[in-house]
């Protein structure tokens, strides 16, 4: 009975010795870490043909982009002290697209580009 106890004894330290060889053989390297944070890839937006303001006859055009609100639920822009979300007018234009410091005016057919407007800076207060 002693040496029944000791030969199974034995085969078992045997499996438990031989068992981490067999499993660091049968592990995978990852190829990517799972602790790191996703990459954000950001949504390009689509290419759009459109004439800047400045080609535009100056009488035609008399706006000033002020800001952008950039959203997916309620893009909005703030022009001529007005703010006016896609689809609205302001004169004889009509805000057809908000993108990341601009947005995008139609106007008799064709579509037109407008960047916000950069503060003045006043020159007493520059450091």
């Amino acid at each position: 009975m002693h040496c029944e106890r000791a030969a199974l004894l034995i085969i078992s330290w045997l499996l438990l010795a031989l068992a981490p060889a067999q499993a660091q053989t049968q592990l995978k390297t990852l190829t990517n870490n799972p602790f790191s944070r996703p990459e954000i890839v950001k949504p390009k937006p689509p290419p759009v043909v459109v004439q800047s303001a400045a080609e535009v006859e100056a009488d035609a055009v008399d706006l000033e982009l002020n800001a952008v609100m950039v959203s997916t639920v309620r893009p909005m822009v703030i022009v001529n002290d007005q703010m006016i979300a896609i689809g609205e007018k302001i004169g004889e234009m009509t805000l057809i697209a908000v993108v990341e410091g601009g947005a995008i005016f139609t106007m008799a057919g064709k579509k037109y580009s407008f960047t916000v407007a950069k503060p003045e800076q006043d020159p007493a207060n520059t450091q």
